[in-house]
């Protein structure tokens, strides 16, 4: 009877179905391509160095790399730095006849010399602060001033309080460079008693 049965579902299923046994789909050479070439020598290839997509992928990388890289790198102030009076901006303030700024940076740390010739005669003063964020303390033109200096990107601000002539003073500035990197600016917001002003001076590097 079995046998019977067999025979009848035979005659039944299509030929070629018998002939063709069912099968996993397996993954072709060309589908683990390029992962899974081998060189000349018989040894497995860099994916990265010898294909486009790896190419490509470490090209993004060492941009990514370098950008970063960009971002991190703070602008250094060193140099002598002469005030371009015809391109400043003084605000109320008399512009001076001259005015010189030495500049010694040595990231956290700035000292500057600075040396002005006005009106009311020749003036100078050292300043001595860190871009760590901590307080410095500095004496210009006799009297004392507090300086908090800190990065802001490629920007340094620094925000001083000082005591002019028993006049409270707050001078919120500003140093960055020109793209050129030749070119100094020096932005200042000054508070006091009698008012509010800005500052925009321009100063330009002396070659030595």
């Amino acid at each position: 009877m079995e046998e019977k049965v067999y025979r009848t579902l035979r005659r039944r299923i299509p030929q070629h179905a018998q002939r063709t046994p069912w099968r996993p789909v397996r993954e072709t050479e060309s589908a683990r391509a390029p992962y899974n070439r081998k060189d000349g020598r018989g040894h497995p290839r860099n994916f990265l160095k010898e294909t486009p997509m790896g190419r490509k992928l470490i090209f993004s990388l060492a941009l990514l790399a370098i950008a970063a890289f960009a971002d991190d790198a703070k602008p250094n102030f060193s140099g002598t730095w002469k005030l371009d009076a015809a391109k400043s901006d003084f605000g109320q303030m008399p512009a001076p006849d001259s005015r010189t700024d030495t500049i010694d940076h040595k990231d956290p740390v700035i000292k500057e010399s600075v040396s002005m010739s006005s009106g009311q005669g020749d003036m100078a003063w050292d300043l001595t602060y860190t871009t760590d964020g901590k307080d410095s303390k500095n004496t210009v033109m006799g009297s004392d001033m507090v300086s908090n200096a800190h990065w802001d990107g490629d920007k340094l601000v620094v925000d001083s309080k000082a005591n002019f002539g028993g006049n409270d003073m707050t001078i919120h500035g500003t140093m960055y460079f020109s793209d050129d990197g030749k070119t100094l600016h020096r932005d200042a917001h000054i508070s006091g008693p009698m008012g509010e002003g800005d500052q925009k001076l321009v100063f330009v590097k002396q070659e030595k």
